[in-house]
């Protein structure tokens, strides 16, 4: 080391600063997110606009640098907007079965979602409960073998009719086992 260099080396106490952490810290009233992002001014506006539209079709569009903080900036907006508005019912949607693509809306109650599923579940639980002892009980098991001595009577008839006038028209007809 040169002499000129050693008449400006620093010791490190001198490149220490005493700093408290009250220097870096924002009071309450500043710290509520909004400077947070710093240059984002007109993507703030742009999404303060697009937030206060109240009629239904329009989106809004982010686009950015990864990491530039963009979607914690849209999160933020977002969650201040949604805290100032009621808190919307919930939807269920129940299957149409006339036409499956256009199911029929249910709408309940903030928070009365969870007790409609929980209710809902309970009440399918008693079903396969009920089903077992249901199909056990002798009164369906005799209505049971009722309908299929019914239904086996007219089938013997069908295939009776089938097979007579197969004969009647000189018609082979053969009888195939599908297992």
């Amino acid at each position: 080391m040169t002499q000129h260099s050693k008449q400006w080396r620093l010791t490190s106490e001198q490149l220490t600063a005493d700093l408290s952490e009250d220097t870096f810290s924002l009071p309450e009233e500043q710290n509520n997110g909004s400077d947070i992002f710093l240059g984002h001014h007109r993507a703030k506006e742009a999404l303060d606009f697009g937030l206060s539209m109240e009629t239904r079709g329009f989106n809004v569009y982010a686009m950015g640098e990864h990491g530039t903080g963009r979607q914690t900036l849209i999160k933020q907006m977002l969650h201040a907007k949604a805290s100032e508005e009621p808190t919307p019912s919930e939807w269920c949607y129940i299957n149409n079965f006339d036409d499956v693509h256009a199911p029929y809306n249910l709408y309940v109650s903030a928070g009365d979602g969870k007790q409609l599923l929980t209710r809902i579940n309970k009440f399918i639980d008693e079903l396969l409960d009920l089903f077992p002892e249901i199909f056990d009980n002798p009164g369906y098991q005799r209505q049971k073998a009722a309908i299929d001595r019914e239904f086996n009577q007219k089938y013997d008839e069908a295939i009776s009719k089938v097979e007579d006038n197969a004969l009647k028209n000189n018609v082979i007809y053969s009888k195939k086992m599908v297992k």
